[in-house]
């Protein structure tokens, strides 16, 4: 960035696009970054712009019909269309930042290590919140679950799952998690201890995902929506690779979805 005359990384996606453009040669060696079709980019992208997906029931498709998707994907599709971003796959995005092939790629924070990895002490690197949108800054706070299954097993083999499912969320224990592995904690006390504190202070990097809690959305609690991120995603991939526009795609990705979300 700083080679480029940048002091700061993109806070904004009209920044953001200023900076990937001055960072894409024209020979194809490098791009400015490598995004996919991210189903919670997109999602957090949508609120950034004042688009819904669905209704707060999360029973009816609204963002299909409402103008501010469609300036999005068209703002992102843009910058596809111009070699500006790279279109990636799996964890390619991750080969192409360690490479410098790229100065930007937008993952979650449980990325941190495989990039590390990828970059392997070849150039300094941080993380940076997702950039503002036209109508305020969004991301999407999301993880695993953890669950006991217990009906087959002894009281006694329950009883030590729910104990080790203790431990290893207590505060001590969910903090040297995090900072082992780059995922956020599971509890926001883990942020008050001492050797927590400690890591951030010397580790300012790594404090854009704590940074963003303020401003972090979920996506819908439903049976129907593991199957919508696979036709959002499948949808993304089409437009971004030019194989439909943006119109028709959210037209297309709106009807799919209200098959069965309804």
């Amino acid at each position: 960035l700083k080679e480029a005359g940048f002091d700061h990384p993109p806070r904004t996606w009209d920044e953001f696009a200023t900076m990937v453009k001055a960072l894409t040669k024209s020979d194809g060696s490098q791009w400015g970054a490598s995004i996919g079709g991210d189903v919670d980019l997109w999602y957090a992208m949508v609120h950034e712009w004042g688009g819904r997906v669905l209704t707060d029931d999360y029973r009816n498709v609204l963002f299909d019909k409402d103008p501010n998707v469609l300036n999005m994907v068209t703002f992102m599709n843009d910058l596809y269309k111009n070699g500006y971003i790279h279109f990636t796959t799996g964890y390619n995005y991750q080969t192409d930042f360690g490479n410098k092939k790229c100065a930007f790629v937008i993952a979650s924070t449980a990325s941190y290590t495989y990039i590390d990895q990828a970059v392997a002490g070849k150039f300094k690197w941080a993380q940076a919140p997702i950039p503002a949108g036209p109508k305020g800054q969004y991301t999407v706070m999301y993880g695993t679950n953890v669950v006991i299954f217990g009906q087959k097993y002894s009281a006694v083999v329950q009883r030590g799952a729910w104990d080790f499912v203790k431990w290893f969320d207590a505060p001590y224990q969910t903090a040297r998690w995090s900072i082992d592995t780059g995922y956020l904690p599971v509890r926001k006390s883990a942020l008050d201890l001492p050797v927590f504190k400690q890591f951030l202070a010397s580790n300012p990097e790594r404090k854009a995902g704590f940074d963003s809690l303020n401003f972090a959305i979920i996506q819908p609690p439903t049976k129907e929506w593991n199957q919508a991120r696979s036709d959002i995603g499948a949808e993304l991939q089409k437009i971004y690779l030019q194989k439909i526009s943006p119109a028709d795609g959210i037209k297309e990705l709106g009807a799919k979805l209200r098959s069965y979300i309804h």
